[in-house]
Formats: C-alpha cells, structure tokens, sequence
C-alpha cells in the first residue's frame, strides 16, 4: 500500500497546484472528459497492479490483492484532491492526500 502511495503521490506533487485544479474543473465540466479520464485511470491502475504483481507467484488471489490495493489507494488520493479543491487549498495537496491515506491506514489497520 505505501509503495503505491508514495507513487502516486509523488507524482501528483511534480504537478502545479494550479495544474491539478484546472484539469478538475476541466473534467467536472465535460462529461465526455469525464469518460476518457476514467479509461486513462483505469489504465493507469492497472499498470500499477502489473507493477504490484512483478516477482510474485501470479495467483488468483495474488491478482486480487493488488487490485484491491491499488484501486483502495488511488481512490483514496482521487477523494483527496478533490476534497482539497473544494476545500480552498487551505493546505497542500500532498498534505491532504497524507491525511487522507493515514484515515485509510487506521481502518485497514482495524
């Protein structure tokens, strides 16, 4: 989980803030974005599981887990950025997406 999220995140902070806020309101605005955006992360995610998977007995089950684990992430960060849009950017992305995977972790944890 953290090695997808480290990733992920690390990526979203080489964007600009501003970039990051433009492209939701662009995609909030067309719905035909909307669709292509959702391909392009669903492709993305599985990359992500592909990587997951490397080294590993691919199994069933080994299958499952990554795409438990990578979908549990990104749309962990995915409700993150936009609640840090909504929210004003009263902190930084990156911190919103912190404490977003921290209230991940603790319910995992449970």
């Amino acid at each position: 989980m953290d090695l997808v999220a480290r990733s992920m995140i690390t990526a979203l902070a080489a964007r600009r803030p501003e970039r990051v806020r433009g492209a939701y309101h662009l995609f909030d605005a067309k719905p035909a974005l909307q669709a292509r955006i959702h391909q392009l992360v669903w492709r993305d995610q599985e990359h992500v599981v592909e990587a997951l998977l490397t080294g590993v007995p691919r199994t069933p089950e080994a299958e499952f887990r990554a795409r438990v684990i990578t979908h549990a992430v990104t749309g962990t960060i995915r409700v993150a950025v936009v609640a840090w849009i909504q929210s004003g950017q009263r902190s930084t992305v990156v911190a919103h997406c912190e404490q977003a995977l921290t209230f991940l972790r603790e319910e995992f944890a449970h």
